[in-house]
């Protein structure tokens, strides 16, 4: 290859130019959509919510507001315990989210339902015959859907439970 065919950069007052561009436009489509909305009659951000970027949508740091507690019950099989994890939660933060942060060794797959998990440290789904495997439990009450669908509040005691044979564990009816 000729010298003559190297791409060269672009001179360093153009590269500016277009940067100060994109800036420009990026600021004008903030400025345009903090003005197409109506006043709000809600107080300031108190001082401890995140700084915000400037940009909508975007925050340095997502809010926390409180704490879940997530216990692993293995105790339905014989030598099984219970371990308990205090895990940080944010708006929006799901039962998956917690068992994600808790740093826990788990598996999951895909379905039209969501996300379903399939292993928690190393004890998968049907190891005890077909219908064994994990549920969860926010309160007392079994999932009805998905691990990523369900969301967390402050003080929720998520209970991450391997069934055995497909019963729900605790669960009287």
């Amino acid at each position: 290859m000729m010298k003559s065919e190297l791409k060269r950069p672009l001179p360093t007052s153009l590269r500016r130019a277009l940067l100060a561009a994109v800036f420009a436009a990026l600021l004008g489509l903030t400025l345009a959509s903090c003005s197409s909305t109506s006043p709000s009659s809600e107080a300031p951000p108190s001082g401890n919510q995140p700084e915000s970027t400037g940009l909508p949508g975007l925050s340095s740091q997502p809010t926390v507001i409180g704490y879940a507690q997530m216990d692993i019950d293995t105790s339905a099989r014989a030598g099984g315990s219970i371990e308990t994890f205090n895990i940080e939660v944010t708006a929006g933060t799901t039962v998956y989210d917690v068992l994600r942060k808790s740093g826990v060794q788990f598996e999951s797959e895909s379905s039209s339902f969501g996300i379903l998990i399939t292993s928690i440290k190393g004890l998968k789904q049907g190891s005890d015959g077909p219908m064994s495997g994990w549920l969860y439990r926010i309160g007392n009450s079994y999932g009805e859907v998905a691990a990523d669908k369900a969301e967390v509040k402050d003080g929720d005691l998520i209970t991450w439970v391997y069934s055995p044979d497909g019963t729900y564990p605790g669960l009287e009816w």
